[in-house]
This record gives C-alpha cells, structure tokens and sequence, in this order.
C-alpha cells in the first residue's frame, strides 16, 4: 500500500481556543470535538474527510512541534530505512501508538452490545507504532503503522478505503491531460 495520510496533529499552547479556531475554519462546533482516547495529553479529533483523515488538536509537547501530518504505512521499519537512504532523518525512533484503558473498556462495551462477530474479543490497547522522521527539507512527517482493525476501519485504510467514484477518475484524467498541455520550460 502507499502511505495513505490519516490525519493531521495541531499542536497548541491551548487546545480550547485552537478547537475554536479550527473549529471556525473548517465549520466544526469546538464541542463536536471528541477528545481523543489517550491520557498523556489533552487532545481533540474530529473528522474532516469522508475517506477517513483526522484533525487533532492536542496539548504542544515542546515549545518547537509544527503541525505534522501521519501518514499509514505497512512496514513502519522498511519505510523508515528507504526514506533514511533519500535524505529523511529519523527524530523519534518507532514507538508503541496506544488508546486509554477507558477507550479500551469502551470499545468492549460497544461490542457486547452490538453483538457482531467481534463480541467476544477483548480490545489491544495498542493501535500500532508510529515515529517521525524530518524530510530533507526540514519539515516532520508522522508515520504510523496501524495493527488494530478498529484504527485500520476508521482511517479507512487497505480494504476499508472506498474505491474513488467515477468522477474522481474523470476529474484526475482531465487534470493529467491539463498537466500535458501546460508543460512547465
């Protein structure tokens, strides 16, 4: 699979006036927000594209963290190797991607109730790993690989990402034939 973003992190000295901001930006009320399934930090999420890509507002970890997009990959250690071997730096090492042990219960609740074919399963904390690495101009990019089906389902990655419509076809072949016409000297 190729990367497939997921979402976009916005860091911020404070969430609640950032959620109001992006909030105004993109047409979301602050308190559509659903706060985010972790305890470390104060974080926020809402989607913001049907084909499963994220924003989160979170707490700033340090005075210096930018906006950084992730991205899903399949082989986290094999991505972080090919993009080292064209000028990417790793800055922080692959690293466990977990949700709350409330979020945990959460979903197992959610699951007895439904009563599908993942009913008796017990939900993994653990949604995958993730590191970021700095491209070879400057800027971070998040990568993350996903093992939870729950997380693979909602960012709408593999077999869950919807097949593009037809006019997503016609709309990439008109501007592939543009490109053509308009060659750049």
């Amino acid at each position: 699979m190729a990367a497939k973003l997921i979402f976009c992190n916005v860091p911020s000295d404070n969430p609640q006036n950032a959620l109001q901001f992006y909030g105004t930006l993109l047409g979301i009320a602050p308190n559509d927000f659903a706060q985010a399934p972790t305890e470390k930090i104060e974080s926020y999420q809402h989607l913001i594209s049907p084909d499963g890509i994220d924003l989160k507002v979170a707490s700033r970890n340090n005075p210096n963290e930018r906006i950084t997009c992730y991205f899903a990959v399949d082989d986290l250690d094999g991505m972080l190797k090919q993009l080292q071997s064209i000028g990417g730096n790793v800055i922080v090492q692959p690293a466990p991607a977990e949700i709350a042990q409330a979020a945990v219960q959460e979903i197992d609740v959610i699951r007895k109730s439904t009563g599908g074919s993942s009913a008796g399963q017990q939900a993994n904390p653990e949604v995958g790993r993730w590191a970021l690495v700095r491209d070879p101009d400057g800027n971070l990019v998040g990568l993350t690989q996903l093992t939870s089906s729950e997380a693979r389902m909602h960012y709408k990655v593999d077999t869950h990402r919807p097949p593009f419509s037809k006019e997503d076809r016609d709309a990439e072949k008109l501007v592939k034939q543009l490109r053509q016409k308009v060659k750049k000297p």
